[in-house]
């Protein structure tokens, strides 16, 4: 699966004015909506099979398309971080929470 185009725009501002997130942040969130939807997985009665459906249909897309941004994007830049050494946090390099 290829890596929409929009993720390259999300992770590769160069402006610190930009409205763009930190590629972290949309990492997080997504982490949020899928164990959300699992919960909503739980929830429905198995009985009620499009329902289940759609939320699956859902879930399964934001499972690749999170998979493939992370691939592309994050854990190289991860491993490039890690070839590096250790790094000291400081407040200019801890990310706001």
């Amino acid at each position: 699966m290829s890596v929409p185009l929009f993720i390259f725009r999300l992770t590769r501002s160069r402006s610190p004015y930009s409205p763009v997130m930190d590629v972290t942040e949309l990492i997080l969130n997504d982490h949020h909506d899928q164990r959300r939807l699992f919960s909503y997985l739980d929830d429905i009665d198995g009985s009620e099979v499009a329902a289940l459906g759609a939320i699956w249909s859902r879930l399964s897309t934001l499972l690749e398309v999170h998979a493939a941004a992370e691939e592309a994007l994050f854990y190289p830049e991860l491993l490039k971080l890690g070839t590096r050494g250790p790094v000291a946090v400081t407040p200019s390099t801890r990310s706001p929470m």
